[in-house]
């Protein structure tokens, strides 16, 4: 048997995804799908409000099962984390005041985004998006498809990729085999559409985009994605500042789960090659979250304040990075 899947996510191209299925049923009634969201507990709540009303507009429309959410679950890793902790980490000579600081902090948080973070005792960043495997492909791997793979179907996962993206994207068939437990394949149903036919999608079918978008957002998915855009991360800084004080209070305990000392560990990557900044160099004040907010504010150089009003901003209504195609 054959399932067929729409990975949602309360973005521009995800819904316009939702709806290009939607439109395939009414022309085939037999026609049968799910729709799934993978929660990484690290959205605005416009968009949790979002994806609730396209799930009741789903089930509205069709009839068919509201859209499911997936979360991830580290509980049995700490488990597992904080016996390295306590074991491990005196054999490899890290004090012992390190060590019962890591015992503490390296429990459940009630975020499984921190949660991830923790564990890792640092964030994502743009050459280790782990974020993407960790939130979303692998618990809709194991909450979804894999009891569909155990009795021996298959699935087809519906994802909003559009090839004007990015050059990476302008090569992704319109249907790939994709790497799983079981039989999957991506099925790319928008992936020669523009942006304008995102739009014309949801004006089609009397839709208003995710608020975000009227507020300056250019892309819906984490609040803030690590790869977020300047003027994105200005418009966070100044209409939701609750976003950069939670950050703030991230980067305090996930330093503390380090082995390394950390004095915070940074949201935003600031150790490089370019920059030349060590671990130990790290400051809270110049390279934390804070600290970006502040950056968002300047002009190009940084060391002037925009004085030009956010809603007097052009923002490009692009999409996110994720190769998965589920932030968008």
């Amino acid at each position: 048997m054959i399932h067929h899947w729409v990975h949602v996510s309360g973005g521009k191209d995800s819904t316009a995804l939702l709806l290009r299925a939607i439109e395939h049923r009414d022309l085939r009634p037999h026609f049968h799908f799910n729709a799934v969201f993978a929660n990484t507990d690290h959205e605005a709540p416009e968009t949790y409000e979002y994806v609730e009303f396209l799930s009741e507009m789903l089930v509205e429309r069709t009839g068919l099962a509201p859209i499911r959410e997936v979360k991830a679950d580290f509980s049995g890793r700490f488990k597992k984390h904080r016996d390295t902790i306590r074991n491990k980490w005196p054999e490899q000579g890290v004090p012992p005041d390190v060590v019962e600081r890591a015992l503490e902090i390296n429990r459940p948080s009630g975020n499984i985004f921190l949660d991830m973070c923790i564990l890792k005792a640092g964030f994502p960043s743009p050459k280790a998006r782990f974020c993407t495997s960790q939130l979303k492909i692998r618990p809709t791997h194991q909450q979804v498809f894999r009891p569909l793979w155990d009795r021996g179907d298959r699935i087809i996962a519906w994802r909003g990729l559009r090839a004007d993206e990015s050059v990476v994207r302008r090569t992704v068939p319109r249907i790939q085999n994709l790497r799983a437990e079981g039989p999957l394949k991506g099925y790319h149903p928008i992936i020669d559409w523009k942006v304008e036919d995102v739009w014309k999608m949801h004006r089609r079918h009397g839709i208003e985009p995710n608020r975000l978008y009227h507020q300056g957002m250019n892309r819906v998915g984490c609040f803030p994605c690590i790869m977020t855009r300047k003027s994105e991360l200005r418009v966070i800084a100044e209409r939701f500042p609750g976003a950069i004080d939670k950050l703030e209070e991230w980067e305090r305990i996930v330093g503390l789960a380090s082995k390394r000392r950390l004095p915070i560990a940074t949201f935003f990557q600031v150790r490089s090659r370019i920059s030349g900044i060590k671990s130990d160099e790290i400051d809270p004040e110049r390279h934390g979250i804070r600290s970006a907010a502040r950056w968002s504010k300047t002009t190009w150089g940084g060391k002037q304040y925009n004085l030009i009003p956010i809603d007097d901003i052009r923002v490009d209504l692009g999409t996110s990075c994720d190769e998965w195609g589920a932030c968008e």
